[in-house]
């Protein structure tokens, strides 16, 4: 299995606590409502060893590398599992998906 495409844990979020902290239920909201979501980047790219995800964006390496080719639903789901990974609720985010968000990173 890939290290990057791992599942992650709960702990995962904790890796990156300045992501968390800009990723907020309105900005994931913005991206689930646009035609096209917008990338996550924010140029602060720095992998964590060890939780495999992207200090600036909790993105994982797969999910980075694959961003260009994803398609709008996929890189919905990916907005899905960045919420996640910062502890935000579901319904905490207008237009989510009913349901929690999901526990598994993106597989291109």
């Amino acid at each position: 299995m890939n290290p990057q495409a791992r599942p992650l844990t709960g702990d995962d979020r904790s890796a990156a606590p300045a992501a968390s902290a800009r990723v907020t239920p309105g900005t994931v909201h913005r991206a689930l409502s646009a035609g096209d979501p917008p990338s996550p980047c924010v140029s602060v790219c720095s992998i964590d060893a060890a939780s495999g995800l992207c200090a600036g964006c909790l993105r994982t390496l797969g999910e980075i590398a694959a961003w260009s080719t994803l398609d709008a639903a996929a890189r919905r789901s990916v907005w899905l599992a960045i919420a996640r990974r910062a502890g935000i609720p579901a319904e905490s985010v207008p237009g989510a998906p009913a349901g929690p968000f999901p526990s598994r990173p993106c597989r291109p």
